[in-house]
């Protein structure tokens, strides 16, 4: 009795593992992602508490007495703790249906402004403009105002490679790709790029440029037009 209870609890953590695993790498569509990171999560609660039922029936049908008053005193004992989480889980639950608590978004809670990075069962990260990490359980908020930016709802976050030869000071190219990538026409004019050396040497400079589109279909379209714009120019000065 007790190996079988032991093996339903593996092979129910186990399902449930591997379904966020495969959510997160899969290239599901956002809208797809953002549904299931609050379905799912309420199928694994409901899962695990149809097992706690199945459980005891199961060692009352065998009459462990002893088993079933010890599982029901550690039950009564977790109550509390147990009742904060939920309550954490339930309220990020709500934030979930209504969108407000979306990866990428950026939002401000009080005096707090950022963006957010990760979304758990009970906290979510929020990325702040000073690039500090920010883990905040989803009760905390729930009497805060949260102000957020709608026109990321329907954004792609892409990152973009550039190779560029150039003598030229290294910040005046930097300056000049984030300009030319803020006026390409499938840049979204809501989100300012952000670009990153990654690496420089002999004046060739790998460049990494995270932008926000409508379609990832875009990619190829903006990184043909930096090229026309930037790299182009560039190229012929050196």
């Amino acid at each position: 009795m007790y190996f079988k209870i032991l093996f339903y609890a593996i092979a129910i953590l186990l399902f449930f593992r591997v379904l966020s695993y495969l959510r997160k790498i899969l290239p599901f569509s956002k809208k797809v992602k953002h549904y299931s990171g609050y379905i799912l999560p309420v199928v694994e609660l409901v899962s695990w508490l149809g097992f706690l039922i199945w459980c005891l029936h199961l060692i009352y049908a065998a009459e462990a007495y002893p088993t079933l008053i010890v599982l029901g005193v550690l039950i009564v004992l977790l109550l509390a703790p147990t009742w904060f989480l939920v309550r954490d889980f339930l309220h990020g639950l709500i934030l979930k249906i209504q969108r407000k608590i979306e990866i990428d978004s950026k939002i401000q809670i009080g005096e707090l402004n950022g963006t957010i990075v990760k979304t758990d069962y009970f906290t979510f990260d929020i990325e702040t403009d000073e690039g500090n990490i920010k883990t905040i359980p989803y009760n905390k908020i729930r009497d805060e105002i949260i102000s957020k930016n709608a026109a990321n709802n329907n954004l792609e976050k892409q990152s973009l490679s550039f190779q560029i030869q150039s003598k030229q000071d290294i910040n005046q190219i930097l300056a000049g790709l984030k300009t030319t990538l803020i006026n390409a026409p499938w840049v979204a004019g809501t989100e300012v790029p952000t670009i990153k050396l990654i690496s420089s040497e002999r004046d060739n400079h790998l460049i990494e440029a995270v932008v926000y589109m409508l379609k990832k279909e875009y990619t190829g379209k903006i990184e043909a037009y930096v090229k026309r714009s930037i790299i182009a120019e560039l190229d012929s000065k050196v």
